[in-house]
């Protein structure tokens, strides 16, 4: 359990509300203890899973963004 509260504390600091994926938090915690306290967390319900959205074809969703200034002569994309 002393995992568990690490990788919330963990998640609470860098995430916040935000969703994350479990790769990003290796280089906070090892891979072995990670899938335990992950387990231990979704068990306890201190954190919840966003689950794959699937098309009707059973496709995976994407989803990108960009970033736009609003300018008076038109709107800039500043990502890439």
């Amino acid at each position: 359990m002393v995992q568990a509260k690490k990788l919330l504390n963990v998640i609470a600091i860098n995430y916040r509300n935000l969703p994350f994926s479990q790769r990003w938090l290796t280089e906070h915690i090892n891979s072995k203890h990670l899938n335990m306290a992950m387990r231990q967390l979704l068990a306890s319900r201190a954190i919840y899973p966003y689950h794959v959205l699937k098309e009707k074809s059973d496709a995976r969703v994407a989803q990108a963004e960009h970033t736009i200034i609003v300018e008076s002569d038109g709107c800039k994309i500043i990502t890439e």
